[in-house]
């Protein structure tokens, strides 16, 4: 097999399946800024809400909400991480 047989359609395919890894790529970079924006979002209104009143079990409360807002976040990264990963061909 020559060597220009062995690579024969590799060239034309390889600048779209890139283009494709580039978006997929930046899609889990927006997902995760977006996460990142949220939660910076959401402890701020907490930080807030904490000022105006501080009994113990309201900022227990408000910890366990940031807590599950932060693991749905979590989630969220992990499942955009693994997509990434089927698509480039990579196990994460």
């Amino acid at each position: 097999m020559s060597r220009s047989g062995l690579f024969q359609g590799t060239s034309r395919n390889m600048p779209t399946q890139i283009s494709r890894d580039l978006e997929v790529e930046q899609q889990g970079q927006d997902q995760q800024s977006i996460c990142l924006a949220y939660l910076g979002n959401l402890s701020l209104q907490k930080a807030c809400q904490l000022s105006g009143n501080k009994k113990h079990q309201d900022i227990t409360r408000l910890a366990g909400e940031v807590r599950g807002d932060i693991d749905r976040c979590r989630q969220d990264v992990k499942s955009a991480i693994d997509t990434l990963g089927q698509v480039v061909g990579v196990a994460c």
